[in-house]
């Protein structure tokens, strides 16, 4: 089939044959504003479909407020600071922050996005369905 698709001059992808794809279909992960795509060039679809998984986890729907604040923010820096140098500058800081409060692996454990989230222990008199409701915070601010 990939042999008469190519010789008829139209692209094929055979899934679970890389060697007969003219292109790659990475999972993709959309949240707001976001989107991140993660491919393995299809040797292995299944770790790129599980590498979704966890960031559809990571950052939850419930988190996507986060998002629109960081955007919000991002916009209101690069307003507030006239030079490139200072908005380069605004804009690091606030990156550190969101990287600090929200990617750094102790703030990670603490809001459970390692899967032992904070008030949804079982171990700790919580629930998981706790903590999947508890929306995260990060100390963002202009």
């Amino acid at each position: 089939m990939y042999r008469r698709a190519a010789a008829a001059g139209i692209t094929a992808n055979a899934v679970d044959d890389p060697a007969f794809c003219d292109f790659y279909t990475p999972a993709v992960f959309r949240r707001d504003a976001l989107t991140l795509a993660v491919s393995t060039s299809g040797s292995f679809p299944g770790l790129s479909k599980a590498l979704r998984e966890a960031l559809e986890a990571w950052l939850p729907e419930r988190d996507a407020p986060l998002l629109r604040e960081l955007l919000a923010l991002r916009d209101a820096a690069r307003a507030d600071a006239p030079g490139r140098a200072e908005r380069g500058e605004a804009l690091r800081a606030l990156l550190a922050r969101f990287k600090r409060d929200y990617l750094d692996p102790a703030a990670l454990s603490a809001t459970g996005a390692t899967g032992d989230r904070a008030g949804g222990n079982p171990a700790d008199g919580g629930s998981p369905a706790d903590a999947a409701s508890t929306p995260r915070t990060i100390a963002l601010e202009r």
